[in-house]
């Protein structure tokens, strides 16, 4: 061993020698559960120590003695690494392995019991025993291995318990007990919708009576349920409760000659809703409002058509109960065809109408305006240059004068000649034929005894 003093302040303990660290393994009392373990080393090297395997039992907690150093405890695995400059121990705490489970009643056969209802889920330790619940009519069969199974701590699981009924004889309508089933009734009644109100409902559950010949005890075993029932919609009401729940009857055990009583009277509760028509008065000032449809047209630069603008009107009426407006549309957004623009094409050819739905909105809201943008794009034009692809890049129109009605006098026909150049739209595939010049005005030849017109009117080829 050797000791050094840094400036009176500290001292260190080094062990230049062979160093023991022993591991202990105890559980919450500190009784061992498996036999002490030791290692040699030295002081410098940094040892890793793992839990031994303990069945039914896992880590709870590390401790070591205040002569380990560097000490790094994993408890949810099990190990701690420690330096030694002199003798040590590390104790690793074990506790109890626990599952959390329920208990199912089956049959002989191991079928559930349909009148038994599973117990709530119990947490306890591996080995112990099961808590069997209590039922009546009912009795835990003997002979069964009810512990909590060997499972890995935190499992869930199920435990079926076989229960036998007790010594019961059906009641067969004999003079000492002539009653052997009985109806019991739950009603649902409705109220205030005046003449609205919905009837009761009245649902049966069927009881057969056995008595326990031990003890004199007469049960009743409900042999349905009451099934859940949806309550009525009514226009201009709200009701306290939506759907009334399915319930699961339980046996009823009770003295020799009473009966199970009718189920307490379920009331269902209609209000009627408080609907606000909004008339503009100061308390509720929006009636109505205008909901805008704009058409931004975008892309064709100063050709770019004006945007237009629709307007449906929106009536309101307001539930106060519910905090909700009710927006009622009073007209349609009609269709509209996209503005022809030369030289572009639009993105949408038309506008299509919409019939707009009623809105339900939170109170105090509303509608809001709807914006639709089309966009026009450059037609991409080609000349017709008299290549192969395209061959034909100009024509020329013929305009014929045909002078008739002078025999041999008449003058020879004049053709006039204008050329047309085109211009292909790829986009459209349209080809547009554009004049280079026009047809002059002709003034008809004088033809001795005979007459005509003045010149050749522009709308007609031939004239007498």
């Amino acid at each position: 061993m050797v000791v050094v003093s840094i400036k009176n302040l500290m001292v260190i303990q080094l062990n230049l020698g062979i160093i023991n660290v022993t591991t202990h393994y105890v559980d919450e009392k500190g009784d061992s559960l498996s036999p002490d373990t030791e290692i040699e080393t030295d002081f410098h090297t940094k040892n890793q120590l793992t839990a031994t395997t303990v069945s039914g039992y896992h880590v709870q907690n590390i401790k070591t003695t205040e002569s380990l150093t560097n000490v790094n405890t994993d408890i949810k695995n099990g190990s701690v690494s420690v330096v030694a400059p002199t003798d040590g121990e590390v104790t690793f705490v074990y506790a109890k392995d626990q599952v959390t489970y329920t208990v199912t009643p089956v049959d002989k056969n191991g079928k559930p019991i349909n009148c038994l209802t599973p117990s709530d889920p119990i947490t306890a330790d591996i080995g112990s025993n099961v808590n069997i619940p209590d039922y009546p009519g009912y009795t835990a069969s003997p002979g069964q291995d009810l512990v909590v199974p060997n499972k890995a701590n935190g499992t869930q699981i199920d435990i079926q318990v076989e229960y036998t009924p007790d010594t019961f004889v059906p009641n067969n309508g004999d003079d000492a007990n002539p009653i052997s089933e009985v109806l019991v009734h739950r009603t649902i009644q409705y109220k205030g919708a005046g003449v609205m109100t919905p009837a009761d409902v009245v649902q049966d559950v069927i009881y057969k009576l056995m008595t326990d010949e031990t003890t004199g005890v007469t049960s009743w075993t409900p042999q349905n349920v009451y099934s859940a029932v949806v309550s009525p919609n009514l226009a201009g009401y709200h009701v306290d409760q939506v759907t009334v729940p399915m319930v699961k009857p339980g046996v009823f055990v009770l003295k020799k000659g009473e009966t199970p009583k009718n189920e307490a009277i379920v009331t269902v509760n209609y209000s009627k809703d408080t609907i606000v028509e909004n008339n503009g008065d100061k308390t509720n000032s929006v009636s109505e409002v205008t909901v805008h449809r704009t058409i931004h047209y975008t892309g064709a630069g100063a050709k770019t058509p004006t945007n237009i603008v629709q307007d449906v009107i929106y009536k309101a009426v307001t539930d106060k109960t519910v905090g909700k407006t009710v927006w009622t549309p009073q007209g349609f957004y009609t269709a509209i065809t996209s503005p022809h623009v030369a030289g572009y094409t639009a993105d949408k050819e038309t506008v299509l109408d919409v019939i707009p739905k009623a809105i339900i909105m939170s109170e105090g809201t509303q509608p809001a305006d709807i914006n639709v943008t089309v966009k026009y794009s450059a037609d991409t034009l080609v000349p017709n240059n008299g290549n192969e692809t395209n061959p034909v890049n100009e024509v020329t129109i013929h305009r014929v004068i045909h002078y008739i009605g002078a025999g041999i006098s008449t003058p020879k026909d004049v053709i006039q000649n204008v050329i047309y150049k085109a211009m292909t739209n790829k986009t459209t595939g349209e080809t547009a034929w554009t004049p280079q010049g026009s047809y002059a005005e002709v003034t008809s030849p004088t033809v001795t005894g005979y007459t005509a017109g003045s010149r050749y009117p522009s709308e007609s080829d031939s004239f007498n």
